[in-house]
C-alpha cells in the first residue's frame, strides 16, 4: 500500500488548504440527488417492464436514458475539472441589496 493514497481515505481528517484551490478529477464527486434516485428507479422499472413484456422499444428507451445519464455525468465532471477556486471577500451589503461574489478564473490567471 502506497503512502500517497493514505491522505485520501474518507475517515482521515482532511488537510486545510489556503490560497487558490484547483479542482481535479480526484476532488470531484458526483453524488445522487433525490431526483437522480427517482430517475434510477424509473430506469429499473423500465428495464423490468422491458424484460417482462419483451418490448424492444422499452429496451431502447431504457438504455438510451441510462446512456444519457452517464454522458451527462461525464460532461459535468469534464466541465468542472480544471476550475480554480480563489477565496475572495465580497463587498458588504445591507439586507435586501444584491450581493456580488467574485468568480474564479481559468487556470493560470
Amino acid at each position: 500500500m502506497s503512502t500517497r493514497a493514505l491522505p485520501y481515505l474518507p475517515w482521515r481528517k482532511p488537510k486545510l488548504e489556503s490560497g487558490p484551490l484547483g479542482l481535479t478529477a480526484r476532488r470531484l464527486y458526483i453524488l445522487p440527488t433525490r431526483s437522480g434516485l427517482v430517475f434510477g428507479l424509473l430506469l429499473l422499472g423500465l428495464l423490468v417492464g422491458a424484460i417482462n413484456y419483451g418490448v424492444s422499444l422499452a429496451y431502447l428507451f431504457t438504455f438510451w436514458f441510462a446512456g444519457l445519464a452517464v454522458v451527462g455525468m461525464l460532461h459535468t465532471q469534464r466541465n468542472l475539472s480544471g476550475l480554480v477556486l480563489r477565496p475572495g471577500a465580497p463587498a458588504p451589503v445591507f439586507a435586501g441589496e444584491t450581493a456580488a461574489f467574485p468568480a474564479g478564473g481559468q487556470p493560470g490567471q
